[in-house]
């Protein structure tokens, strides 16, 4: 991690894990990965747009930032589908 996200993990009201996939305990109901988390912004968005378009929402085009990597750019990909999307 970063030292930007180093210094803010005690402000936040969740934890936050690195990339290495590390298995939730069953007692710890509120951490997330940063998929999960992504994921739930991207479902939130799927519905606003599935009310606007008065219709299903399946197909989508995601843009990133090209800084990102191939692990980032995988790990979108994996929120686009935990959120019901099949991307591009």
């Amino acid at each position: 991690m970063n030292d930007f996200v180093e210094d803010e993990r005690g402000l936040l009201g969740y934890q936050i894990f690195s990339l290495d996939k590390k298995k939730k305990d069953a007692g710890e109901k509120e951490t997330y990965f940063t998929e999960e988390i992504i994921a739930q912004i991207m479902k939130y968005g799927r519905n606003l747009a599935e009310i606007q378009a008065n219709g299903n929402v399946r197909d989508a085009v995601i843009t990133i930032p090209s800084y990102f990597d191939r692990e980032k750019r995988l790990m979108m990909q994996q929120s686009a589908e935990m959120a019901g999307l099949s991307v591009l």
